[in-house]
């Protein structure tokens, strides 16, 4: 095939590359999607072009909304023509292009980096019995994880891919298209007949602004954990107003782990520290001796020994700094 005729087949392919597609894809999950994502990108490293494009025709037949895969494919026929130099080399779609690229590098990474593996998160060091799973984003991975309560330990049950806010993490002020970091809980469920088609298959909304946010003078609302629209397999890592995106087959798993009527905790934070065992059962011991400590010289009616364990500089309470309360 000639590279004229290779290159005008590309031009058509990308005026539709970004046009919605509402075919119907059997039930999925996002292992498998990623699994096909990440074995179609060893193709093209690997150099072989022909298997690739069996392997993203393939991708897209059970996943015909993934834009990821339609940029693919058109890398895939532009190196019929020319070297393919790298991955979006075929499309001059600016910031598209780019987060094209940031999507793989965060799923190859994910599935390269299983270190995590049998270790535990340190951001969670006790959890109420009544707590039976607990949700935690990981906004520098672009991922979210869900943790079994194992007599009060975290164990990994399942994680997906995520998008967070178009300007990334630290949220501080209304329409900043930030997502928050802190510690939140699950409010409500909105099933997504009820929402616009942005939303997907539902939403959680979360406790933003919570009340260590409302002391740092943080404003905005309405951070949700929802699904994606139906012409959209997945959102690119960073390309949300600052809510939390999964894929609409994720939302349909995540529902099975969150409760609004027990308000099942988010932390969101970035990175997750990963501890070992040995690790994670000091840093609880050293929790638990700090708080029976408080609780113990609070007890005890003395008022100079309690106060040792506020912040005179950074005190904060019903309006009074240290001094004063």
């Amino acid at each position: 095939m000639k590279p004229y005729f290779i290159k005008q087949v590309l031009g058509i392919f990308v005026l539709i590359l970004f046009q919605p597609m509402y075919l119907s894809a059997a039930t999925v999950t996002d292992d498998e999607y990623e699994l096909a994502i990440i074995e179609t990108i060893k193709n093209i490293q690997s150099q072989q072009f022909e298997q690739a494009l069996d392997s993203t025709r393939d991708l897209l037949m059970h996943y015909p909304s993934s834009r990821l895969g339609r940029m693919i494919y058109a890398d895939l026929l532009l190196a019929k023509a020319e070297p393919l130099n790298q991955i979006g080399g075929g499309l001059s779609i600016g910031k598209a292009q780019n987060d094209f690229r940031h999507e793989i590098q965060q799923r190859w990474q994910h599935k390269s980096d299983m270190e995590h593996l049998g270790l535990i998160p340190g951001n969670i060091l006790m959890l109420a019995n009544n707590l039976p799973y607990v949700i935690v984003v990981d906004q520098q991975k672009s991922r979210i994880y869900v943790f079994r309560n194992v007599q009060g330990t975290p164990v990994l049950e399942e994680d997906y891919f995520i998008s967070i806010g178009l300007m990334g993490y630290g949220k501080q002020k209304r329409g900043d298209q930030k997502t928050p970091t802190g510690i939140y809980h699950v409010t409500k469920a909105i099933d997504g007949e009820e929402l616009p088609d942005l939303y997907g298959q539902g939403a959680f909304p979360i406790s933003y602004p919570n009340i260590w946010d409302v002391r740092k003078k943080r404003t905005g609302s309405g951070i949700w954990i929802h699904g994606t629209p139906s012409n959209t397999y997945n959102r690119s890592p960073w390309a949300s107003e600052g809510c939390i995106v999964v894929s609409n087959p994720d939302f349909t798993r995540i529902d099975r782990y969150i409760n609004p009527e027990i308000h099942t905790p988010v932390i969101v934070t970035q990175p997750i520290t990963w501890l070992t065992s040995d690790q994670w059962l000091r840093q609880r011991k050293d929790l638990q001796k700090t708080f029976n400590s408080w609780v113990a010289d609070w007890e005890s009616n003395n008022h100079s020994i309690y106060r040792k364990h506020y912040s005179k500089s950074d005190f904060s309470a019903y309006d009074r700094d240290f001094k004063n309360w």
